[in-house]
């Protein structure tokens, strides 16, 4: 059900409030509740009834000069009520400071003389209505908007408790494996216990590292990491970098040939994601490059070109690469890179960053991150 709109009138002279009651009957319809009142007093216990019965005056219409209580009280007193009505001061009879008075305690729309004009007055009337519905609708909205931020809010603390839940859940557990199978490894020399022990570490190697790229995804799409901007040399980020893989080269019996860089360059930016993402480039790059070949990595001020020689990815897939459930196998040439690209993707739009893939003329693929 819409509420009509209710205008209050209030004049000791009862021939002020019948002239009302003419020109609100010409100019306005049906829509509008109209309430008169003889004194300030019985203007004010209306007010009151329809306060307790939660209903809205838009505009307040009172003389100023009157027994008992004057037009400038019974508006202040009004404001108690209805502070956001539009109040209409109407009569020939109110000072300078009193006027001054009225708007200074934020009771005052507008000051109208007697005689008035009736056009002038029925206009006035409308566009305090129209003024007043619009700042209605602006509060409700702000009240909603502020309603949606704090669930927002909550959603949001909710959302950083079941990451560092999920976090510990997962990550938790893999270091009483290695743990363990570190030390099952001290007490024995059986080869095939050994034999499992790697086993064991291998996969625990791989889930360790799973959980922690996919933990990364989620809090940088929710926007839950929190960044350390630092200024370092490009070779100190690119050094750090490949010494997270040194055991992985080593296994391969492959190089990476590190060349054209200036040491004096200083990058500003999250040491710890820019390397993470370096070595989960570097890294596949190892993964689907065979052994014997070599992995480059070339700087031109705030880029980074590695570029391998593996097979490269298939022209098709290489719009889809960002794609994290693009193919059925992750973190492959020939499949996709899946999460690792994903993960280094996001990294790199949460840096500011971009990030190019592309397939080289002979072989293999150059992936170019620009700072």
């Amino acid at each position: 059900m819409i509420m009509k709109n209710k205008i209050l009138c209030i004049d000791d002279e009862k021939i002020v409030l019948d002239s009302l009651k003419k020109e609100f009957k010409k100019y306005f319809d049906t829509d509008y509740i109209l309430e008169f009142a003889e004194s300030g007093e019985e203007g004010i216990e209306l007010a009151r009834n329809s306060y307790v019965l939660n209903q809205d005056i838009q505009v307040i219409i009172t003389d100023f000069m009157m027994p008992g209580m004057k037009g400038d009280e019974v508006l202040m007193k009004l404001n108690e009520y209805y502070p956001n009505s539009k109040k209409i001061l109407l009569t020939g009879q109110a000072s300078k400071e009193n006027v001054i008075h009225i708007i200074n305690n934020d009771c005052l729309y507008r000051f109208i003389d007697k005689p008035w004009d009736s056009l002038d007055l029925n206009l006035t009337l409308k566009e305090a209505i129209s003024a007043y519905n619009k700042e209605k609708n602006l509060a409700e909205k702000r009240i909603e908007l502020e309603n949606a931020y704090k669930k927002l809010t909550k959603l949001d603390t909710s959302k950083s408790y079941f990451l560092s839940l999920l976090s510990h859940e997962l990550l938790t557990p893999l270091v009483g494996i290695k743990g363990n199978t570190e030390l099952i490894k001290l007490f024995t020399t059986n080869p095939e216990i050994l034999e499992s022990c790697e086993e064991i570490m291998k996969s625990e190697a791989r889930l360790r590292g799973f959980s922690e790229i996919a933990l990364l995804i989620t809090r940088l799409n929710i926007n839950q990491y929190k960044m350390n901007i630092t200024e370092e040399p490009i070779y100190s980020i690119i050094e750090s970098s490949i010494g997270y893989l040194n055991n992985k080269i080593k296994e391969k019996s492959m190089e990476i040939r590190v060349n054209h860089y200036d040491k004096d360059f200083i990058i500003k930016s999250d040491f710890g994601l820019i390397t993470k993402a370096i070595s989960m480039i570097i890294d596949n790059a190892l993964t689907y490059t065979p052994a014997g070949k070599n992995i480059i990595i070339e700087t031109d001020k705030n880029k980074i070109m590695i570029s391998d020689e593996g097979s490269g990815i298939p022209e098709e897939k290489l719009a889809t690469i960002f794609n994290m459930f693009e193919s059925d196998k992750l973190l492959t040439h020939s499949e996709g890179y899946g999460l690792g690209l994903t993960a280094t993707k996001l990294i790199m739009d949460t840096l500011n960053g971009e990030l190019i893939v592309e397939n080289k003329p002979e072989c293999g693929v150059m992936v170019t991150m620009v700072l």
